[in-house]
């Protein structure tokens, strides 16, 4: 009908949740993992283990892991109903986020030059910026204008 909105050219419309929006404090969350966990060091590598390990409980509590023998890739659902999932692509990011940084790191360290590690540590920038960018969406969706 004329009162229903239409999408245009594969826009999908953004469902209307049936919780209540959330509110995740993602700047406080943050800073607060980064530094209990290894970065007020600038250990990347340890803050990247840990946040592995966050994924991997996070994946468990909301029952999203990646299933077991072949690897099956677990999509995180439109409609859910625990903010914990929200923290998936947050906490990926930031995993992706301490390896590019502990790469680059490494990269500057080598006298001569190694273009590879260089490039590797770009395309996990890259990565980060796409897990960001997924929570950016999902948080428009289900969370409170203050997120």
């Amino acid at each position: 009908s004329a009162s229903e909105p239409t999408a245009s050219l594969g826009e999908e419309l953004p469902s209307v949740p049936a919780h209540a929006p959330f509110s995740l404090n993602i700047l406080v969350k943050v800073k607060t993992m980064q530094q209990q966990n290894g970065l007020r060091h600038q250990d990347y590598h340890r803050y990247r283990q840990y946040c592995s390990r966050r994924l991997h409980r996070i994946r468990k509590a909301t029952k999203l892991t990646n299933g077991r023998e072949r690897f099956k890739k677990c999509a995180i659902p439109d409609d859910f109903s625990l903010d914990k999932v929200l923290e998936i692509p947050l906490v990926s990011a930031e995993r992706a986020w301490a390896y590019s940084a502990e790469l680059l790191g490494v990269y500057a360290q080598f006298i001569e030059d190694k273009p590879a590690l260089r490039y590797h540590g770009i395309g996990r920038l890259r990565k980060a910026v796409r897990y960001a960018q997924i929570l950016l969406a999902m948080c428009r969706v289900h969370c409170d204008s203050r997120t």
